[in-house]
């Protein structure tokens, strides 16, 4: 072999070396950005898995005598803030704070996918036992700038439990939220927009202030009615009437409320709005995790020693380990909170509500377990895909290569041989 031929072949070799560098980093860049999908959360620790549905009405988070003694100490001395209500503190008028909530569920994702197309951010409130069911949709949320906030684990109305119950109600939702995102949260929404004082010192003890709203959709209400065109009616009316810096009320849960999010917030768009989250919505600065106080109980270990939980965080029974209090709500108040609307108004909405969504109710479990493994799928297809084609862009540029030094090294040949006239 020729001095030549063989610096051509240390050429091909050195370049081989850098394309299969080149594939690795690919991969490993593909196999990050799919982490989500593969990343196993620990959710053993749950009250409740049934995701959480109107025509389901689990029994509230189980009372922890201890914690409520944490916070009753740790944050004794925290002022009780008023209920936010709509978007104060900003000088811009056209600030706007669409807040959604009761997911995440099934047709959240179609939510995101709109505000993703239109560049702009919303506030979701959570339900505890639906972020289990839907993290990697947190996930999502999370990810691309929108911000999250507890509305409870199971949905109940917080002034028919006990202060025990409370507490766990928010605690339980709080976890789950730090589970998904490494974060915990400083806002909740009390469901139906039910709160009275003795909630409010429950919560502000925790570090959590109740976020409320100015405008109310009413979206729930035309769930299966054939008038959701009413809730586009309502936006139509609100810009006519120039409503400004304002927080919005709409569902993320079912199919009709999600669908009618897009021309909403078309609607909101057109008239100069701008969507923004509720930090911007209320001009605060602090990161959204900078709740000292849950961070503080979550780091005592005193939630995993209530529950019972070992190093592995496998959890025990709740029921024997966890004291049944004579406090909990009686029959009558549970009747009660059944037939409260999500607008806090005494109507037999549950009940009506519940028959039109036992349809969607049924499926939202096979529908959640479906959507992981299509997601699986779709990450390993990926994953081979870019396997697949960064072999097949490596073999033809080396096999281009190789003939480039072949023609060279037989041109470098006739080159050196003598010329005939």
């Amino acid at each position: 072999m020729t001095g030549a031929d063989s610096t051509t072949q240390a050429a091909l070799q050195k370049q081989q070396q850098m394309i299969m560098a080149q594939m690795s980093v690919l991969v490993c860049l593909t196999l990050a950005a799919l982490s989500p999908v593969f990343a196993a959360l620990d959710f053993s620790w749950c009250p409740e898995r049934s995701e959480y549905n109107w025509n389901v009405l689990p029994p509230p988070a189980p009372e922890v005598p201890s914690w409520t003694d944490f916070f009753a100490t740790a944050g004794a001395s925290l002022p009780v803030p008023e209920d936010i209500t709509s978007c104060d503190g900003v000088s811009d008028a056209n600030i706007w704070g669409a807040t959604f909530d009761d997911g995440p569920g099934i047709h959240t994702p179609a939510v995101l996918d709109y505000f993703q197309k239109v560049q702009m951010k919303a506030t979701f409130w959570l339900v505890g036992a639906n972020i289990v069911r839907h993290a990697e949709t947190v996930q999502r949320m999370v990810r691309e700038g929108h911000e999250i906030g507890v509305h409870t684990y199971t949905h109940k109305d917080l002034r028919t439990l006990s202060d025990d119950q409370i507490v766990s109600e928010l605690v339980f939702t709080a976890r789950a939220i730090l589970e998904v995102t490494g974060a915990v949260p400083k806002y909740f929404r009390s469901p139906y927009g039910s709160i009275d004082d003795r909630v409010r010192n429950l919560a502000a003890g925790m570090g959590l202030r109740c976020v409320l709203w100015s405008v109310d959709s009413d979206d729930w209400a035309h769930v299966g009615m054939g008038d959701m065109w009413q809730v586009l009616d309502s936006f139509k009316t609100w810009m006519f009437s120039g409503v400004k810096r304002a927080i919005s009320l709409q569902h993320d849960l079912f199919g009709e409320t999600a669908s009618v999010i897009p021309s909403t917030m078309d609607t909101l768009i057109s008239s100069g709005k701008r969507i923004v989250p509720l930090s911007e919505c209320i001009h605060d600065s602090d990161e959204p995790s900078t709740n000292t106080i849950l961070t503080a109980f979550f780091e005592s270990g005193l939630f995993e020693q209530a529950l019972g939980l070992n190093g592995t965080g496998a959890k025990l029974a709740l029921s024997s380990i966890i004291p049944a209090s004579s406090t909990k709500p009686t029959a009558m108040a549970n009747a009660t909170e059944a037939s409260i609307s999500p607008t806090g108004n005494i109507t037999d909405t549950r009940a009506v509500e519940g028959a039109r969504n036992a349809a969607v109710a049924s499926k939202q479990d096979a529908s959640s377990a479906t959507n992981k493994f299509v997601w699986i799928g779709v990450g390993a297809a990926m994953a081979v895909f870019v396997i697949a084609a960064a072999a097949v862009a490596s073999y033809s540029f080396m096999r281009g290569k190789r003939r480039n030094a072949i023609e060279s090294a037989q041109s470098r040949r006739y080159s050196s041989l003598p010329a005939f006239d």
